[in-house]
């Protein structure tokens, strides 16, 4: 399996790191909203282009803040799916709550964690704990996101 960098996004890229899976990229498309958080994955690696991604992610993760409720919770979340993106995740540290959305058909349908933790269907291994939603003070999102890019290299290497 080749190595492709991942960059968290959301604004220029704050940490690089090797991954086998895919790679999280910076989103500028012009068909569906740039996401705080997106991942491609090495199968489509192919529709991330210089400085943009031409296409919609596999997985698109949004967090909530005052003035994006509406934006994320609804106009979001009707063009992620128009656009065919896998799964979106919308995370409300405000109100202790992860919706995970998964594309079934082109319809998203909400599923839940178990035992307090949401696995990724379209991206093997990637796994979100929502207990972190409720640690006060709540732990910085490069920290969550070091976390649970951790937690992908370790299923990665177990397979």
């Amino acid at each position: 399996a080749g190595r492709h960098t991942a960059a968290v996004c959301g604004g220029p890229p704050t940490r690089q790191a090797d991954h086998q899976q895919g790679r999280v990229s910076p989103f500028r498309q012009e068909c569906a909203p740039e996401p705080d958080l997106g991942f491609v994955s090495t199968a489509r690696l192919g529709i991330v282009k210089s400085g943009y991604v031409d296409g919609p992610p596999d997985l698109a993760v949004e967090i909530i803040s005052p003035e994006s409720v509406v934006r994320d919770y609804e106009d979001k979340r009707r063009r992620y799916e128009a656009a065919g993106v896998g799964e979106y995740w919308i995370i409300d540290a405000d109100e202790k709550r992860a919706t995970f959305l998964v594309l079934n058909g082109d319809r998203f349908e909400e599923s839940v964690p178990v035992d307090h933790i949401f696995r990724s269907s379209v991206l093997a291994g990637l796994e979100f704990d929502v207990r972190w939603l409720c640690q006060r003070p709540l732990p910085a999102t490069l920290k969550i996101v070091q976390e649970m890019l951790a937690r992908l290299d370790r299923s990665s290497s177990d397979s």
